[in-house]
């Protein structure tokens, strides 16, 4: 489900091959604002450490966790991502991701 809705997603905002406008523009006109900035973009599937929000994280602990982005929060400020962690089988938002 979650490739679907990035693909349908990226397909919305990206200009289209032959043209200089992404379809959401042209349906939208004017009043249009971008949700992702291109520099946001990024691939499906690909690793990415979250990081660990705690105030204060021991020496031993990790300070981040090695998830999967899987699409993007449509509803948060740009750079934010969908993760999925393996060990739990959660999907979380996070802007936090190097």
């Amino acid at each position: 489900m979650e490739a679907i809705k990035t693909a349908s997603f990226l397909y919305d905002e990206c200009p289209q091959a032959n043209d200089e406008s992404c379809p959401n523009e042209k349906w939208y006109s004017e009043e249009y604002k971008v949700r992702a900035k291109p520099e946001h973009y990024v691939q499906f599937g690909r690793i990415g450490f979250v990081a660990n929000k705690r105030t204060h994280v021991k020496k031993n602990e990790t300070r981040s966790n090695a998830m999967m982005i899987v699409g993007y929060a449509l509803n948060s400020p740009s750079g934010t991502y969908r993760m999925y962690h393996p060990r739990t089988n959660l999907v979380i938002e996070t802007n936090s991701v190097g």
